[in-house]
């Protein structure tokens, strides 16, 4: 499975990493490498991961997750 991004996930995380660098560049940048990371790993074995999406219509939504301290939601469609 290829992995596409779209332009309004990117501007998400350009600003994500732009509010975290604010008080820590390094953190910044650590948080949205973990967020590719996972979503690279994770999306081409488990497709129909997560929940049916409440905030793009026809999209699937996971969180990122506890374990690695970025509370955010990944919205996707198949």
């Amino acid at each position: 499975m290829r992995v596409r991004r779209t332009r309004l996930a990117l501007s998400q995380l350009d600003a994500i990493q732009d509010y975290i660098a604010e008080d820590n560049p390094v953190a910044a940048f650590e948080v949205t490498s973990r967020i590719f990371e996972r979503v690279e790993s994770d999306l081409p074995v488990y497709p129909q991961m997560g929940r049916v999406g409440e905030h793009v219509p026809g999209s699937r939504e996971t969180d990122t997750g506890a374990s690695d301290n970025t509370p955010q939601v990944r919205a996707f469609t198949l």
